[in-house]
């Protein structure tokens, strides 16, 4: 695997950001921050900071941004180069077999440096693979994905990014609307939602939609 797919997979996957912009070169990633406060991420996905480098608020964001999503693509990257070759009837070429159990695989293969990933869970009997589930570029959903079908674990114990932003909405209602609530529960109710801001990349868009369903029907 190309010794700067880290590299590719950070220039791809992180997102616009106001006052950070990003240029791959041959073997780092040059990161502007603001005018003139420069930094470079290794091909390791470490970062290198030079003698001018300012540490304002800004420079810990961009830091806090890339380490957050060199960490998740990392995780994929490492399992994806040690994997063997996944060998079944009718799938295409590069797949290799993350893990498979109860009749079930999860398999990923690189398509290209604009593409990135593809990621997909297969009903498997060893021979050949059917009913695919197709997460491109999404390796959390795709492990998702894979518990739920092979039934690695309840499906009942897992939520939906839906359900989860729901859950989120309740708390609050809970926490600003005026219950009494002792200290350890409010404690655990922040905690929840804590997580949830955390697991669910759009929470903020899944809540606004569904209030503005809320508002539409109400009308």
């Amino acid at each position: 695997m190309d010794k700067n797919i880290i590299l590719k997979e950070l220039a791809r996957k992180l997102p616009e950001t106001e006052g950070i912009s990003y240029e791959l070169q041959n073997d780092k990633l040059k990161v502007k921050v603001g005018e003139d406060n420069e930094f470079e991420v290794r091909p390791s996905g470490g970062i290198t900071c030079y003698p001018e480098t300012v540490y304002d608020d800004k420079f810990h964001e961009a830091e806090i941004l890339i380490s957050n999503t060199v960490r998740d693509i990392k995780e994929y990257v490492d399992i994806m180069q040690t994997a063997p070759e996944l060998k079944a009837e009718g799938i295409g070429e590069g797949f290799k077999k993350i893990i498979d159990f109860n009749n079930t695989v999860l398999a990923g293969r690189y398509l290209n440096d604009n593409d990135g990933f593809q990621f997909v869970t297969w009903m498997y009997d060893r021979t050949g693979v059917c009913a695919g589930h197709y997460y491109n570029d999404d390796f959390e959903k795709a492990k998702e994905s894979f518990a739920k079908r092979s039934g690695f674990i309840n499906p009942n114990k897992l939520f939906s990014d839906e359900e989860l932003s729901e859950i989120y909405r309740c708390i609050s209602d809970t926490l600003y609307g005026g219950f009494d609530l002792d200290d350890e529960q409010r404690d655990m109710l922040e905690d929840i939602q804590e997580k949830i801001k955390d697991s669910v990349d759009n929470l903020f868009e899944l809540i606004d939609q569904a209030q503005n369903q809320e508002m539409e029907q109400l009308m």
